[in-house]
């Protein structure tokens, strides 16, 4: 097992010609294990809601990892033949996260995830992007003691490609020195628009993609290069 992880990250290692020096970061599915609980929550967030409509649900979640509540909502609404407006938006919005924010704090974390955030090396830069709103995203970051590790954090409403490109931009940084660690099609999509490399961290919600995807990718942190 030992053998088979060395041999993983050095085929990783080779993936690299310098450090990276920003690595922008997704949330879930990559620093907690909580996509899971996010199909849940939506699972459960319409009374009355039957398997077939729960099942529909569940499916499209997983192969739209990185979207938004706010973009799910109104379809999953329509799937309840109920009209998406405003007021009915942010009214399930609001019960989804009163049921996922400390199911995600007490999820478990991606192995070995931790030691490498807290290894973050002298000058590299951290950024969180993610669907989860911010300021939900800030709680969550702040409960778990891992805010003060980022140097921002980004959630909806900015999109991951556009906290992505204002970070380029900000710091004036060479794309092909940055790396991005994501779990979704989404997150694939942000990192390539930008021009920065990017590692798929893989699981049981994500194979679809999985089969699609040509890149690197990783089960853990502990096969992630150091």
């Amino acid at each position: 097992m030992f053998h088979h992880m060395r041999l993983r990250r050095e085929t990783l290692r080779r993936f690299y010609v310098i450090e990276p020096k920003i690595i922008f970061w997704d949330f879930d599915g990559v620093i907690k294990d909580s996509v899971n609980v996010k199909a849940w929550a939506f699972m459960n967030l319409f009374d009355k809601c039957n398997n077939e409509i729960k099942e529909r649900i569940r499916l499209h979640h997983e192969s739209n990892g990185g979207m938004s509540r706010y973009d799910k909502i109104p379809i999953y609404l329509k799937y309840m033949n109920l009209k998406p407006t405003k007021k009915l938006i942010n009214r399930y919005s609001e019960k989804f996260s009163s049921l996922v924010v400390e199911k995600v704090i007490t999820s478990p974390w991606v192995p070995g995830v931790l030691e490498y955030l807290k290894a973050k090396k002298e000058g590299q830069l951290y950024f969180v992007t993610s669907a989860t709103p911010t300021d939900e995203l800030i709680y969550i970051l702040k409960e778990l003691n891992i805010l003060s590790i980022f140097d921002d954090v980004f959630g909806s409403p900015i999109t991951k490609a556009k906290a992505i490109e204002n970070c380029l931009k900000k710091y004036q940084e060479d794309p092909k020195f940055c790396l991005m660690y994501g779990d979704a099609k989404q997150d694939f999509i942000a990192a390539k628009e930008n021009g920065i490399p990017f590692i798929l961290r893989q699981h049981d919600s994500n194979q679809e993609f999985k089969k699609q995807y040509k890149g690197i990718s990783i089960k853990d942190f502990h096969e992630a290069p150091r």
